[in-house]
């Protein structure tokens, strides 16, 4: 494995780990309306296809509401990541928003381009998408590319820092799975293996667990694919927090 095989992984881990956001995650393709006192969700009109027709609709809406309020500039055509509030875990710990988390990106921009964009191909995800997940959050490459002029932004004790852009590090097969990577610590590819199956030699069962984690991180398995998969192969029925000890 080169050097970059290996830098690629420890951003893996450090994006994935325990901080970002768990929750359950509804992202969308539509237009953007800014304009100060309007809600995240008022001034957000979604197309649930990428058709002409459906996104001229939701470009016209998007147009009167932003007329209405008296909007200085136009719609921005964007995506949006939206976390639900309830069940949701923020640097692990269970998140005491008062409403739902709102991270718009324009498509424009180099962090939808670098960042959000990269990151929604790499998970598959189809707009609309809804599911279990977890949002991390990267220096915004336009003002990183500035050096110290761009920390326009500041952290929670005041210090300058770059804009942040919201992106998808992780999917989970359900809510289950979900917390099982909260209450890991880290993402659900956590835990060492810590039992041994009924009616197999601890041995035995030692070389499969190497077989399971090395076909885990050659696919980029989660975790109900490593249990389907030791199922299928060994025919061994784990529940899934056995799963999280085999792959720990």
């Amino acid at each position: 494995m080169g050097y970059w095989d290996d830098f690629d992984k420890a951003d893996k881990e450090e994006s994935s780990g325990s901080g970002g956001i768990v929750g359950q995650l509804l992202v969308e393709a539509g237009f953007k309306v800014y304009v100060g006192g309007a809600g995240n969700a008022e001034s957000w009109f979604p197309t649930a296809e990428l058709g002409k027709a459906a996104r001229l609709d939701a470009k016209r809406k998007a147009e009167v509401y932003a007329q209405e309020q008296g909007a200085q500039n136009q719609p921005k055509w964007s995506v949006q990541i939206r976390v639900v509030k309830d069940g949701a875990f923020s640097g692990g710990s269970a998140a005491t928003w008062a409403d739902d988390r709102f991270f718009v990106t324009n498509t424009w921009t180099s962090g939808f381009k670098e960042v959000v964009k990269p990151s929604l191909i790499t998970h598959g995800i189809v707009l609309p998408f809804s599911g279990w997940g977890r949002v991390g959050f990267k220096n915004d490459p336009y003002f990183e590319a500035k050096g110290e002029d761009g920390k326009t932004d500041e952290d929670q004790a005041g210090n300058p820092r770059f804009p942040l852009v919201a992106y998808i590090t992780e999917l989970f097969a359900s809510k289950e799975e979900a917390m099982v990577a909260v209450a890991s610590g880290g993402s659900a590819e956590a835990s060492e293996p810590e039992f041994v199956p009924e009616g197999w030699d601890a041995t035995d069962w030692a070389e499969c667990v190497s077989e399971i984690v090395e076909q885990k991180e050659m696919n980029a398995y989660s975790l109900a694919q490593v249990k389907k998969y030791v199922k299928d192969t060994y025919d061994v029925d784990l529940a899934m927090a056995e799963v999280v000890k085999v792959v720990k």
